[in-house]
């Protein structure tokens, strides 16, 4: 049986992360065809095709999908292992893919990765905003800035916590006079109320319970926005019940715009993760970002969308 080319599997892993044979040749530092001779080398050498080379951006065949699965973290941890006995482990370099919530994530971190970005040179840096969960759409990140609201669900993904907002549930004063002042949140599922689509898994509201417990609440989605500042307006407008950041509504309470409701559960707060794959050696660039990212959220203290 022949031996394998783990030096042709990397070279696969990368193109199926990259999506082209060009963009993994650049990736590489490699003319695209060595990347092209490397894949047909290793397709030979297995006996099948690996790539359906016909679609864009490439896609593996179910030989190539199991190929890509069982390599592609054994691979990944073997550069970490490296990085971390480099002389210069210190001095930040390669590639780092970040992925960012949209709407929220560029205002609260955007600047700070600018600023990692530019201490860094060396890093090539991949940013992609996105509602993507840790179930969906996450597979080729190295680190994911994630909103959630109580616990995220188990994966396979580490999440450490990077900040929390105080949440309150809302409503305009003509709202509460069509529809009156709900004081159980089970209330909350027969009154219109301002929900998300995809965002926290378009999930149903969470309170915590007296004793610290996350409960969650089914509400009647009256609307469902992916945008914080669009849920606040649409709250102001009286379009229906509200779960917002106080720091994100506050201007409107104190102007009368909004009223917090007195309900017999707190609203879970509103919670930024960062996330990454299980590994046994963390990069040290991906440890870097993460406290980047802790203390620039700590300077600018408790603002949310």
């Amino acid at each position: 049986m022949a031996k394998l080319n783990l030096n042709a599997v990397r070279v696969f892993t990368v193109v199926l992360a990259e999506g082209s044979f060009a963009a993994a040749g650049k990736a590489l530092g490699l003319p695209t065809s060595n990347v092209s001779r490397h894949i047909n080398t290793l397709e030979q050498s297995l006996g099948t095709r690996l790539l359906e080379r016909q679609k864009r951006p490439l896609q593996p065949t179910e030989a190539g999908a199991a190929l890509f699965e069982r390599f592609r973290g054994a691979l990944d941890g073997l550069d970490d292992f490296v990085e971390m006995l480099r002389p210069d482990a210190a001095h930040l370099r390669g590639r780092l893919r970040v992925s960012l919530p949209s709407e929220v994530g560029p205002l609260l971190l955007g600047r700070a990765l600018v600023d990692f970005v530019c201490q860094h040179p060396e890093l090539e840096v991949r940013c992609v905003t996105t509602y993507a969960s840790l179930d969906t759409g996450l597979a080729d990140t190295d680190l994911a800035v994630l909103v959630g609201r109580g616990e995220l669900p188990n994966s396979l993904w580490v999440a450490r916590p990077l900040i929390s907002f105080d949440s309150v549930v809302v409503a305009a004063p003509a709202l509460i006079a069509r529809h009156g002042r709900p004081r159980h949140t089970t209330e909350l599922a027969h009154l219109p109320c301002i929900t998300t689509a995809s965002i926290l898994g378009g999930a149903p509201w969470r309170f915590r319970s007296g004793n610290g417990r996350i409960v969650n609440q089914t509400v009647q989605a009256q609307v469902r926005l992916d945008s914080g500042a669009l849920a606040l307006e649409a709250a102001r407008q009286g379009v229906g019940y509200a779960i917002l950041a106080r720091s994100a509504c506050q201007a409107a309470l104190e102007a009368g715009e909004l009223e917090v409701l007195d309900l017999d559960k707190t609203a879970a707060p509103l919670e930024l993760f960062a996330a990454y794959p299980q590994r046994k050696y963390l990069p040290r660039k991906i440890q870097a970002l993460i406290a980047h990212f802790a203390q620039a959220l700590r300077l600018a203290g408790p603002t949310a969308s």
